[in-house]
């Protein structure tokens, strides 16, 4: 694809080939969690095992309008990474990870689809995911560990991608709110991350990001409440990201985003809404997908992605309304 997707400072949409667009995606979020790459799970998540499938997926998310998607890489840190076992720190990418995005972007390239690649997400500061004990903490609360992570692990990748037409963007986590403890995190969480050493991740990553490659960066936020932190220049994101799930358990510690433009929120970054509930939205207003995409294009936002093409058990929100989805991108006209 020879389109190219940036953003201008000041302005509050994604800039398409220098014009100013309301860009259509949706959450992949993935085929198998921990797809690139060997992992804990061996090679059987691995991209090049599913690629037929993939690609209809792919097709299919095309198919309703989509020009992007949103893809999780290196998930809870449990797959496309190496650790030394005595320090636990990155020691570089697990065997295939590599091929595994080339093969992953050619699909992605074949159905004229930009990547948002979300690096880690915040499960990789719990101590023990999933029973299998502490892995990717390191990266994000040392200084050895980020700079380990920025040299061995990122850097290769952002050497062989950092250019592809394909690639929209790199996603520093996905939903880092539930794990800082300034920003109300989730009480399964026994050891939170100060601000400072989270932002000091984040500024690593997007630095080496802006050096080595074309692309862009942000963090998909948890919480609207929580955006004019990841405004903050020093974290050096391209644009901001926001995940909307309506909780009338949480009002004192979030806001309700349905209804307010984004020039109200004064910020300085275009706000991609980076999910919202695919179907069955809690919100009182009982708002169907439609309703969001309607409500950013209007509102200014630089995008509404639902949750999610693919999904798990128990997922209520997911797999997203494709027909609505389609129907509202041909009556806006793409």
């Amino acid at each position: 694809m020879s389109t190219r997707i940036g953003v201008v400072t000041g302005q509050p949409s994604f800039q398409v080939d220098g014009r100013p667009r309301f860009l259509s995606g949706a959450n992949y979020a993935w085929h198998r969690y921990g797809e690139f790459g060997d992992s804990i799970w061996g090679g059987v998540n691995r991209i090049a095992a599913h690629a037929a499938r993939i690609e209809a997926d792919l097709a299919a998310i095309r198919g309703h309008g989509a020009r992007a998607v949103r893809w999780f890489l290196f998930t809870d840190g449990r797959s496309g990474i190496r650790f030394d076992a005595a320090s636990r720190l990155p020691v570089g990418l697990a065997n295939g990870t590599i091929e595994d995005i080339a093969a992953a972007l050619n699909l992605a390239s074949r159905h004229e689809l930009f990547v948002l690649f979300s690096l880690l997400d915040y499960l990789a500061a719990f101590d023990n995911p999933a029973g299998a004990g502490p892995l990717a903490r390191n990266i994000l609360t040392t200084g050895d560990g980020t700079r380990a992570f920025v040299e061995r692990v990122l850097a290769p990748v952002l050497d062989a991608f950092g250019t592809h037409d394909s690639v929209l963007g790199w996603e520093v986590m996905n939903e880092p709110d539930w794990i800082i403890e300034d920003l109300n995190p989730l009480r399964g969480v026994s050891r939170p991350l100060r601000w400072d050493e989270f932002a000091a991740f984040a500024g690593a990553v997007a630095t080496a990001v802006h050096a080595r490659s074309n692309a862009l960066t942000t963090v998909g936020g948890a919480r609207a409440i929580n955006l004019a932190r990841w405004d903050d220049a020093a974290l050096g994101l391209d644009f901001l990201q926001v995940h909307v799930y309506y909780d009338a358990r949480n009002r004192d510690i979030d806001r309700d985003l349905f209804g307010v433009p984004a020039a109200a929120l004064n910020l300085s970054r275009p706000i991609l809404i980076g999910e919202v509930p695919g179907r069955n939205d809690p919100h009182p207003g009982r708002l169907q997908l439609e309703d969001w995409l309607a409500f950013g294009l209007d509102g200014g936002y630089a995008g509404v992605w639902p949750w999610a093409y693919t999904f798990g058990p128990g997922d209520r929100h997911a797999p997203y309304d494709g027909a609505a989805m389609k129907a509202f991108y041909e009556s806006a006209g793409g």
